[in-house]
Parts: structure tokens; C-alpha cells; sequence
């Protein structure tokens, strides 16, 4: 189909995308598998951060209208709430897979699967057990299906306030992870020079 010149394919474990006469990739020089997968995951994955992080300045744009246009503002804050968490998601859970934790990955993985699940197809399902486990982490009313509040500095979650510096800097250090990951990719001899940006919040 015309356009579709640009995109992504991934190959299966043992298999290079290049090279259809082979069923072997070479995994570079001096790179363990898991380590050769952690390139692969982060490069997968720095999609996700560049959106979070122009997602959290829409967000501040769409906050700074909420007392002249109260419900569309409010509206428009929650689209880029749910947008948000299900990036910082899954950055969290990328980072995870590749043996980098951060303190932050279980409440975003919380307030993604509450906005993303239980106000969704989960909806009037109060015999979900997780559901209502993850409402009460949260600190939601149990009366309540959801409690979700927004301000120009900080979203809440029931009584959870999580403010828009906490997660800028949760993205600033994922992207500091992820440019040393990629970095040394380049220096392994994984990504071309011309193909990697060293900052990506700029790229």
C-alpha cells in the first residue's frame, strides 16, 4: 500500500528480519541474550516515553482551563489522564522486564488498570476481587466507582494525589535509562549513528 514505506517489524527469537536465508541472528559484539533483549525492549519502548511526555503538556494546557470551561476541560483532562498512565505503564513495565525498577511502577500500573479496566469493561462488576483490591489501594470509597480530581499541578486517584513533577521526573529518569541503554547499543554496534538521537526528549 502506498505510504507504507516506514514502520516497525520484530523478529522472533533466533530469527533477523534482514536476513531471510537464515534462521540465526548475530547478537552483536560482547552482548549477552538478555542483554541484546534490553536494547530491543528500551528502543521498543522510547515511543511510549516521547508520549508521555508531550501528553503531560497537553495535559497542563487542557488543566489551565478548568475554571473558564469547567466539564470540557475536565473531560479533556481525563482523556489525557488515561493517555498518560497507560504510556508511564508501559515504560514501567519495559523497564521491569529488563531488570530496572522503580518505586512508582505498581501505582502507575494501578491507576492505569482503574481508569483503562474498572471504569470500563469492568464497570458495575463489584464481584471483581482485583478490582476492588485496586480501589482500596487507591483509597476510593467503596460506594464509588471511581474518584478521579484534577488541578493545574496534580492528578488524584481517590486519595492518592500524584503530582505532574513526580512524574516528570519518573520520565526524566527513564530517559536518562534509556539513553545509557541505547548508547551503549551504539557503541556494541546495534544502531547505526545516523539512527539514534542522544536526547530523546528533544528527538
Amino acid at each position: 500500500m502506498d505510504g507504507m514505506n516506514f514502520g516497525i517489524k520484530i523478529s522472533k527469537p533466533g530469527f533477523d528480519v534482514t536476513n531471510k536465508k537464515t534462521n540465526k541472528a548475530d547478537m552483536g559484539r560482547g552482548a549477552t541474550v538478555k542483554r541484546a533483549n534490553s536494547y530491543l525492549l528500551y528502543s521498543f519502548a522510547i515511543p511510549y516515553l516521547m508520549g508521555a511526555w508531550v501528553t503531560v503538556q497537553r495535559y497542563k494546557q487542557e488543566s489551565s482551563t478548568l475554571k473558564n470551561t469547567p466539564v470540557k476541560s475536565t473531560q479533556a483532562c481525563l482523556h489525557e489522564t488515561s493517555t498518560l498512565f497507560e504510556d508511564l505503564a508501559t515504560i514501567s513495565k519495559y523497564a521491569m522486564m529488563c531488570g530496572d525498577t522503580h518505586e512508582k511502577h505498581k501505582l502507575w500500573i494501578d491507576v492505569r488498570n482503574h481508569i483503562r479496566h474498572d471504569t470500563r469493561e469492568e464497570f458495575d462488576r463489584q464481584d471483581k476481587d482485583w478490582k476492588n483490591t485496586r480501589a482500596k489501594s487507591l483509597g476510593i470509597d467503596e460506594k464509588l466507582q471511581t474518584d478521579i480530581g484534577f488541578s493545574e499541578s496534580a492528578i488524584r486517584v481517590g486519595k492518592v494525589i500524584i503530582t505532574l513533577k513526580e512524574i516528570e521526573e519518573y520520565i526524566l529518569w527513564a530517559a536518562v535509562l534509556f539513553n545509557n541503554t541505547m548508547n551503549e547499543a551504539r557503541a556494541k554496534g546495534y544502531i547505526k549513528e545516523s539512527e539514534w538521537h542522544p536526547d530523546i526528549m528533544n528527538s
